[in-house]
């Protein structure tokens, strides 16, 4: 919840920031940049403590899981802290030379060419729809008294 409470401030910041560097409406950016920037600082401090809360109800309750968060696969005491790693996730047994690798992890070809083909449809698609939306509601709004 406080990722979404970030982004949203952080969404009203870019916008008062947008205002104010366009000059416009600048008691209105001034107010909401304050109001974003508060809520962005208190909802960052808040996903430190939420996350350090989760972090430790993981270690209590699964420690198998916080184990794989961790890339641990194999058992052993004063394991190791990693900062940045890429685990080797799927052994194979007997044979560690028939584990997955880029071409049989990837989908068939017939699933491939399928997702290709909605693709080459869909992508016009969506931007003739984002075309046409913009046609329709080109022009400047006009803010005045019957505004809101």
């Amino acid at each position: 919840m406080c990722g979404a409470w970030q982004t949203g401030a952080f969404l009203v910041v870019s916008v008062s920031a947008w205002y104010l560097l366009k000059k416009r409406h600048l008691d209105f950016a001034r107010a909401s940049l304050g109001v974003g920037l508060t809520v962005g600082l208190a909802a960052s401090l808040l996903q430190l403590v939420s996350g350090d809360f989760s972090a430790r109800g993981v270690a209590k309750n699964q420690p198998a899981k916080l184990a794989a968060f961790e890339g641990l696969y194999n058992t052993t005491s004063n394991a190791p802290l990693t900062l940045v790693g890429y685990p080797y996730l799927v052994y194979s047994q007997p044979d560690a030379v028939n584990g997955p690798t880029i071409y049989n992890a990837a989908s068939s070809p017939k699933t491939l060419g399928i997702m290709l083909v909605i693709a080459c449809i869909g992508v016009p698609l969506v931007i003739a729809y984002t075309v046409c939306i913009y046609w329709v509601f080109r022009g400047k709004v006009k803010l005045d008294r019957m505004s809101y």
